[in-house]
């Protein structure tokens, strides 16, 4: 394991046990893809969306309608979620049949934020009932390269941490 991943590791159980930690947490995750903007999101038992938020890369007046303008594009993208448990994959695996460029997700979200037309990639967390709790979002920088092999595989060492961690601060 290299310095950076040992560096994320202990970062994701720090944030367990500060919530203010996953601050760091998201800005290694952009790392590994690049520096892309990315968001780490949790559900707090009882809510029914994200309402602990932490991003880099985005801008603040967007942060929190992300879900709520996908899934008002795609409104059965729910039932894909869990296509992305326990590994980090592009959301074009699943959505490859609706042109992200003529979606308001783009429109209205994605392309005043300078991101590209790419759909963005994805891991959900879930709880002890496999019920969604969390998720990580990744997007493209317009002008960025497609997400590759290499990044999606490496983020895939976290997620038993991440899934920990989470569970240690549930």
């Amino acid at each position: 394991m290299d310095e950076r991943a040992h560096r994320l590791t202990e970062r994701i159980y720090a944030a367990s046990l500060d919530p203010e930690v996953w601050n760091d947490v998201v800005v290694e995750i952009s790392g590994i893809f690049g520096g892309s903007p990315a968001s780490i999101g949790f559900l707090m038992p009882g809510e029914s969306s994200p309402t602990a938020l932490y991003t880099v890369g985005l801008r603040e007046e967007y942060e929190h309608s992300y879900l709520e303008h996908l899934l008002r594009d795609t409104p059965f993208s729910t039932r894909f979620m869990k296509e992305f448990v326990d590994h980090f994959g592009e959301i074009s695996e699943v959505l490859s049949h609706v042109r992200l460029e003529d979606t308001d997700l783009y429109t209205e979200w994605m392309q005043p934020q300078g991101l590209a037309p790419v759909w963005p990639a994805g891991l959900t967390l879930l709880d002890d009932r496999g019920d969604p709790i969390g998720g990580i979002t990744i997007f493209r920088a317009e002008g960025a390269g497609p997400f590759t092999n290499e990044e999606l595989a490496y983020a895939d060492a976290f997620v038993p941490h991440l899934r920990r961690a989470l569970h240690i601060s549930h």
